[in-house]
């Protein structure tokens, strides 16, 4: 069985045992690119079949707006209606932004005219953005938009076209659409080359020899057929799955060319047909020789220019490189002159101050010397009186120093901080109790939330002896 069977079964399958059932059918046609290759492709259809996809609603209106303009004679009705494709998954995302890119400043335009006309200018140019979408098998979605732009010449059709493939969410290019409905590449550029040559005679062929002539008509059909117009026809499926295009179409008359849209299955070929078919042939080849020479050309300066400034570029590296050598080595030059110099200033600037220092450390022992024997003398003698007191007995207990220190501060424990949620009270506690060498309670007020958060408040002590209290720093 072919793909292009597979894929018509499995499009009907999807729409009886869903999405995600077919994705994982679909699993079993790709071809063996490796474990690593086919567990990426799993993944990347398992997201895509984890979101639930509405067949009916795939594109949506992204913006829409109508809008009233007058020239000063008549009201002109604009309309802009802007699409997006209404899935997950990289592909659609750089379509949608494809879109708002190529379409959305026409619409931006067309409001700050509306906000002020009188300095806008003339009327916008672009006075409708429409679209349409078609889906073939279940699967195979091609969104078309249409800009339609006034200008001197009259009006211009441009479309530009978006093909996926919702299964995978995957973007199509014009050889994947040939490939899924099995036409050969040549087979299409022929049919496409009599398509375009139709719809040019269909529309101008009754101005050939009065408004123009044969040979400016043969031109203009030539380019219509050339390699580089063709290249840039975008190919989409109809709402029966018929292959399309939109095709840019030049006349002598029009250097930009206009776009229409011609079905491929179903065009007729023109009566006219054989009578430019050959000249026209000749012609298209001779401008796709010049086009190819053109083209090798330009890719020619292109590498020489490449070349060229990739030449200066390694010349100026060079001579940056040489510049940079050259500094480096002034640089070393002048740093170990430099260094010479710090180490004869350093060396004289460590001799005096060993000299200064061995002179002051000699003072300093001295010092020092005479001042610990004083102290121990000191030491000695308060020593010799503390023995001779007699141990006196506390006035004072840790509860009255805490207490006390309450009726200092004014807050108890348990109280509410203010300012602060109900969960911070205040707390009191002995942290240091009177001994012999230092007779004071040492009392500090703090704030807790009971859960981890301890704060210092305040901090006082307490004579165990005379009840005398003292403010004392608590950082």
């Amino acid at each position: 069985m072919t793909k292009r069977g597979v894929i018509k079964i499995l499009g009907a399958a999807a729409a009886v045992i869903g999405v995600a059932a077919v994705v994982v059918i679909l699993l079993y046609f790709l071809p063996d690119k490796g474990s690593t290759d086919r567990s990426a492709e799993a993944a990347t259809a398992a997201a895509a079949a984890s979101q639930t996809v509405d067949l009916e609603h795939l594109v949506v209106d992204s913006y829409y707006e109508a809008m009233d303009f007058t020239d000063g004679k008549e009201a002109i009705r604009y309309s802009y209606r802007i699409p997006k494709v209404d899935l997950t998954g990289t592909a659609v995302t750089r379509i949608n932004n494809a879109i708002d890119d190529d379409l959305k400043h026409y619409m931006v335009n067309a409001e700050s005219y509306m906000e002020d006309q009188e300095s806008s200018g003339g009327l916008p140019a672009c006075t409708s953005i429409s679209y349409f979408w078609n889906l073939r098998d279940q699967d195979i979605l091609s969104l078309v938009t249409q800009r339609v732009m006034q200008e001197e010449g009259g009006r211009r059709d441009d479309y530009t076209v978006y093909n996926l493939r919702v299964s995978d969410r995957t973007a199509l290019t014009r050889e994947d659409l040939l490939q899924y409905l099995e036409i050969p590449e040549e087979e299409y550029t022929a049919n496409l080359k009599k398509a375009m040559i139709s719809a040019y005679l269909d529309r101008y062929y009754q101005y050939i020899g009065e408004v123009v002539s044969e040979e400016d008509a043969v031109n203009a059909m030539a380019r219509n057929i050339s390699y580089d117009n063709l290249q840039e026809t975008d190919a989409f499926l109809n709402e029966d799955g018929e292959l399309c295009v939109a095709g840019r179409i030049y006349t002598a008359t029009d250097e930009k060319g206009n776009e229409y849209l011609i079905n491929l299955d179903s065009y007729k070929l023109s009566e006219h047909y054989d009578e430019f078919d050959g000249d026209v042939a000749d012609r298209a080849a001779k401008l796709d020789e010049e086009s190819a020479a053109a083209r090798q050309k330009a890719e020619e300066e292109a590498k020489a220019a490449e070349e060229a400034k990739a030449a200066e570029e390694e010349a100026r590296k060079e001579a940056e490189q040489e510049a940079e050598k050259k500094a480096e080595e002034q640089a070393e030059k002048e740093a170990e002159e430099e260094a010479k110099k710090k180490e004869e200033e350093q060396a004289k600037k460590e001799a005096e101050e060993k000299a200064k220092k061995e002179e002051e450390e000699k003072k300093k022992a001295e010092e020092e010397k005479a001042k610990k024997e004083a102290e121990e003398k000191k030491k000695e003698e308060e020593k010799k009186k503390e023995e001779e007191k007699k141990e006196e007995e506390w006035s004072y207990t840790a509860n009255d120093a805490m207490l006390m220190a309450e009726d200092y501060w004014g807050h108890y424990p348990g109280q509410p901080v203010e300012g602060k949620s109900s969960k911070y009270t205040y707390d009191v506690f002995v942290y240091q109790y009177p001994s012999k060498d230092s007779p004071y309670y040492l009392v500090y007020l703090c704030i807790s939330d009971h859960e981890k958060d301890t704060v210092n408040a305040g901090c006082v002590t307490v004579h165990a002896k005379t009840g005398e209290i003292q403010e004392q720093s608590y950082d």
